[in-house]
């Protein structure tokens, strides 16, 4: 923290101490102190509350003896008289949500691909590599599992006990294939009978090549990064995001408190307002082995300047904007997706055709100051609620539509009139901050503040009938 900011800080802390120490008799006097020692003074909150993967404990991240960092606590709530302990690392495997519907979980531990069985609670590894696995995706059929190393999906088929590379990305820029492009090159083959005949002899062993498993055809991303990388459920699509990060000048911030009596600088994030990153939507579809881009050219206002700016003449390129994961649909190839300008102005929820790459805007939601609230994010790197409903046709999100972030229902089935497609599913002075959609599908559990701003209420809401 600056000097200017420390100082400006004591002198509200001061400031409020001493009217607080006139208007009520015998209060006491916060010092600075004590306002700055943060979670040490009131003491650290558990943090990050999961479940374990049997359903048996809680895990949460916890410091109640004031150590230099967190560490790994649980509770077992079946278990009278329990208390939290600390848990054991060897021990600890958490419950992953996405994975409920089947009787197996897999995951990434030390570096391998593992199975936990839930009926018989035992531990088997699958797969090592000296190469980085993370992302463990299901497929619609239970055997087959999902699961990134480094730049690429990779497939593990139970059932054959294989392992199959799905995608081929590769950094850098794809070599020159042309072999003869120069004139020296081309004249030789027009002078050498010996070279022409070597070059057809090359093409006649070429065409008689027989291949019995065709490989995924590579991919150069150049300078980009590859991020998202997703799969749909059925296999046929997978989905990325290429992103180009500009270089950023940091910003140096000066020390005054040190060791040795003198300041120095350090680095500190950039400006605001500096160019902003380029993202684009890819679609890597399987059995065409061909890639197509998303053009997000033809999002609603997508060059409309800000209100502040006075100005209604249109910018002369789109808007930056960030897109989020894709929400597959399970039964078709369709996939929504959460697009988030950079400007911080618009949020779009856009209904994606995986065949094609063309796109339907559901839904366009603009706010002139800042784009957020709950459910919807204060940020346009952070996700907001979106999904599907088990009928495969309908998607839930969360809009500040009335001035209260309120959850939504929107069918993209075409048999519905436009007019209904999108309606409230709850309504209100009071906001929803958080949304998880019961395993049968026909609740939502609702986080909300209905009763007070300040409190938070746990609500299960009927969908069919809209019931709290």
């Amino acid at each position: 923290m600056s000097f200017f900011r420390i100082y400006i800080l004591s002198c509200v802390t001061f400031l409020v101490s001493d009217i607080l120490a006139q208007k009520i008799p015998n209060a006491s006097v916060l010092q600075l102190e004590e306002i700055m020692k943060g979670n040490e003074f009131i003491g650290h909150q558990p943090e990050n509350v999961r479940w374990s993967i049997d359903g048996s404990k809680i895990y949460f991240d916890w410091n109640p003896k004031n150590e230099p960092g967190n560490s790994i606590y649980e509770y077992q709530p079946a278990l009278k008289g329990s208390k939290p302990v600390l848990a054991d690392p060897k021990s600890i495997l958490e419950f992953d949500p996405s994975q409920s519907a089947f009787s197996d979980q897999y995951q990434i531990i030390d570096g391998s691909l593992t199975r936990f069985d839930k009926k018989t609670k035992q531990l088997l590894r699958i797969y090592s590599s000296s190469s980085d696995l993370h992302s463990v995706q299901r497929a619609t059929i239970s055997s087959i599992v999902f699961f990134q190393s480094e730049l690429n999906l990779f497939q593990y088929n139970k059932e054959e006990g294989s392992i199959l590379q799905l995608s081929d990305f590769r950094s850098g820029d794809e070599p020159d294939k042309r072999k003869d492009s120069t004139f020296l090159m081309k004249q030789q083959s027009e002078l050498f009978e010996f070279i022409r005949d070597k070059n057809e002899q090359d093409t006649w062993e070429k065409s008689k090549e027989t291949t019995f498993f065709r490989d995924a055809s590579p991919f150069y991303i150049g300078k980009d990064q590859i991020e998202n990388l997703q799969i749909h459920p059925n296999g046929k699509f997978i989905s990325f995001r290429l992103s180009d990060y500009p270089k950023e000048t940091d910003t140096k911030v000066e020390h005054h408190i040190t060791s040795n009596g003198y300041t120095y600088p350090s680095s500190a994030r950039a400006k605001v307002g500096t160019e902003e990153p380029t993202h684009r939507l890819g679609i890597l579809n399987l059995e065409k082995d061909t890639i197509y881009f998303v053009d997000l050219s033809k999002l609603s206002d997508i060059r409309k300047k800000p209100a502040y700016l006075n100005d209604t003449v249109p910018y002369d390129k789109d808007r930056k904007v960030v897109m989020h994961s894709l929400k597959f649909a399970k039964s078709r190839n369709e996939a929504v997706c959460d697009v988030r300008s950079y400007d911080n102005k618009d949020r779009w929820i856009i209904l994606i055709d995986l065949s094609t790459g063309q796109f339907k805007e559901i839904d366009h939601q603009h706010d002139e100051a800042w784009i957020g609230g709950p459910g919807i994010s204060s940020w346009n790197t952070e996700e907001g609620t979106l999904g599907w409903l088990h009928d495969d046709q309908t998607i839930y999100f969360q809009s500040e539509k009335t001035g209260y972030s309120h959850l939504y229902l929107h069918n993209t089935s075409p048999l519905i009139k436009s007019i209904q497609r999108t309606f409230p599913i709850t309504e209100g002075k009071w906001e929803v901050h958080g949304v998880v959609l019961s395993k049968d599908g026909k609740h939502f559990y609702l986080n909300t503040n209905r009763s007070h701003p300040g409190n938070r209420d746990f609500l299960k809401l009927e969908i069919t009938t809209k019931k709290i």
